[in-house]
């Protein structure tokens, strides 16, 4: 037994020094060498290390950074490797990314200076206005606080020897001059330092407007331009002439229906080589932009499908909507992209193009390149979607760019303002929701039940429906209103009458219940009972099919309502009312749209003139 535990405790102390071989393999050693500690702050992937005077060793795992930055008065002057090798310092500090064990054994030697006891120097810079002004120092890097008007500002004339300047606006700085003598001003500007010289910097421009006309051969207009934006933000063009200030960035984007065979400022031509869309320029002075443009001529391709509902299709990468059977596409003569893909609703089967009378089969193309006179036939397959859940949105424009509804496989929902009805297969959807900036300003609820977001003070959601759910999403109202709807009854209750809340949701007392917000609600009874609904003085239209009557409205406040039962004038007016044989109706009776929409309409069963019929 002695000779068993002894052999287990000698594979266990190979296997510790194995087991720490194998971590001193996979670590990376190097040693920062400091002349003083107080001068710098070390940090490694930004957790900051205790650090001496001398020799600092440290072992990391690869993918691991490193950080020597100067504090307060003190700059680097330089750091070396083993060898000597001067490295390189970015703004002041230094920085290293260690990515393989092969870095191992590097020695880092950091040498400072006391920039408040070297700064034996001055001059003076005078700024207009320090907040669209960027200054600092070169060697050490330092970042300079400018203020409003002259200011003095010590220099290290050993490392500190260059001023750099540069604007933060969206202009070059204005104007710069050095002991009185104007300096050449660029993007970035590098002023050689010298002790009591005077910097004056004007980064504000004065009022000096630039009239920008623009003219066209004959035959082209104004509506060849797509827009103009003046420092990056778009302006309204109100005929052919607009102003900006001297120095504006100014961008003439093209219309992509246009070709631009050449352009000129002030009849002086401009170099093509680099042209694309858009005439970039920066005016001094009033300029006329002549722009020598022709329409692009106009073709046509036809896209035959029998379903929309089961794709999705963009032309130049902007989506289109297709209508059943034949459609014309209208593009221009560089070539235009177009793509078709499954919808949430269906699949595409096949895809033949014909062109100039040749057949190809292009089923699985992610994109086609259209071509004047060519057919495209798509035939599609809808999904059994079994499943229906309904989504009511207040406002879909105040939904930011993480709005969306896709099922498993990424395919995306059309989503409107409103009600929709989203048929799905078990456990297929995603609902995403994002609001503006915070959760505050919006809120989500599922079944009347407020849904928490996906994380603590977030501003999105996220859950998966379930058949039969009413999900409400409130983009900028992270408390909608509840109201209470009352029926009151007149004579003796007959027809079995019912209420519905956002079209699913039978309420258990249909005389009382509370809604959510902007609701729709149904009053449904049987097709023979004699009823009359009533808002206050006003009677609410009838919407009858064979099977039953239906009164449909939306609640936005306190409602009572008043149903009328019995044969004080309800007959006449229910035997006047004639079923509108080109309505559209589910089993529940309610009306979903007119015989023009049988096939954007989910699949099922559905009653149309008092007939039934099945959209598959």
């Amino acid at each position: 037994m002695k000779k068993v535990y002894s052999l287990i405790l000698t594979l266990f102390a190979v296997f510790t020094a194995l087991t720490a071989s194998a971590q001193e393999e996979t670590q990376i050693s190097f040693t920062l060498v400091l002349d003083n500690p107080d001068a710098v702050t070390v940090t490694i992937s930004n957790q900051e290390q205790e650090v001496v005077a001398g020799n600092n060793d440290f072992s990391v795992n690869p993918y691991t950074s490193l950080e020597v930055r100067p504090k307060g008065d003190f700059a680097i002057t330089s750091v070396t490797d083993k060898d000597g090798l001067a490295l390189s310092l970015y703004g002041g500090y230094f920085s290293k990314y260690f990515y393989s064990v092969n870095e191992s054994g590097q020695i880092y030697t950091v040498t400072t200076k006391n920039l408040a006891e070297s700064r034996t120097c001055s001059f003076v810079l005078i700024a207009d206005n320090p907040d669209l002004i960027n200054a600092s120092l070169s060697g050490s890097g330092a970042e300079l606080n400018l203020v409003e008007g002259p200011q003095t500002i010590a220099f290290d004339p050993e490392l500190e020897t260059e001023l750099y300047l540069n604007s933060t606006g969206s202009k070059k700085i204005f104007a710069i001059t050095v002991n009185d003598e104007p300096f050449t001003v660029d993007w970035s500007n590098t002023i050689p330092l010298a002790d009591g010289m005077t910097i004056d910097v004007k980064a504000e421009y004065p009022d000096m407007p630039c009239n920008i006309t623009l003219s066209f051969p004959e035959g082209t207009g104004i509506e060849c331009i797509a827009n103009v934006a003046i420092n990056y933000v778009d302006i309204t063009l109100d005929g052919n002439t607009f102003s900006c200030q001297a120095e504006d960035h100014v961008d003439i984007r093209i219309s992509d229906a246009y070709k631009v065979n050449g352009y000129s400022f002030n009849g002086e031509p401009q170099d093509m080589t680099d042209f694309y869309s858009n005439i970039m320029m920066t005016p001094t002075e009033d300029t006329e932009v002549f722009i020598d443009a022709e329409p692009l001529p106009k073709l046509h391709a036809t896209v035959i499908i029998d379903n929309p509902a089961n794709v999705s299709a963009t032309l130049q990468y902007e989506t289109i909507t297709l209508e059943p059977g034949e459609n014309t596409i209208e593009f221009i003569q560089n070539n235009a992209s177009f793509s078709v893909s499954n919808s949430p609703l269906g699949t595409v089967t096949k895809i033949t193009q014909t062109l100039n009378g040749e057949e190809t089969d292009k089923t699985g193309s992610y994109f086609i390149t259209l071509e004047d006179g060519m057919i495209l036939n798509i035939e599609t397959e809808d999904k059994d979607l079994p499943n229906m859940f309904v989504l009511y949105v207040e406002d879909v424009a105040a939904c930011n760019y993480t709005f969306g509804l896709s099922n498993s496989d990424w395919e995306e929902y059309t989503v409107v303002e409103g009600y929709n009805f989203i048929p799905f297969n078990d456990g297929d959807l995603q609902l995403y929701l994002g609001g503006e900036t915070a959760n505050e300003h919006q809120s989500v609820w599922v079944n009347y039940e407020q849904l928490a977001p996906r994380y603590e003070g977030g501003s999105s959601w996220q859950f998966t429906p379930q058949d039969g759910d009413v999900v409400k999403a409130f983009a900028l109202n992270p408390n909608p209103d509840t109201y209470q709807v009352t029926f009151e009854v007149e004579g003796e209750e007959e027809g079995d009458p019912v209420t519905t809340k956002d079209w699913v949701t039978y309420n258990d007392d249909w005389k009382n219940f509370t809604v959510l917000g902007k609701t729709a609600i149904v009053f449904g009874c049987e097709a023979d009972a004699q009823v009359e609904v009533f808002l206050g003085e006003e009677q609410i239209e009838l919407d009858k099919t064979e099977y039953s009557q239906n009164f449909i409205f939306t609640v936005t406040e306190d409602t009572t309502f008043t149903v009328k039962f019995g044969d004080a004038g309800v007959g006449s007016v229910l035997m006047d009312q004639a079923i509108d044989s080109d309505a559209v109706y589910n089993l529940q009776g309610i009306r979903v749209g007119s015989r023009s929409d049988l096939n954007s309409l989910p699949r099922g069963l559905y009653i149309v003139g008092q007939q039934k019929v099945t959209v598959k």
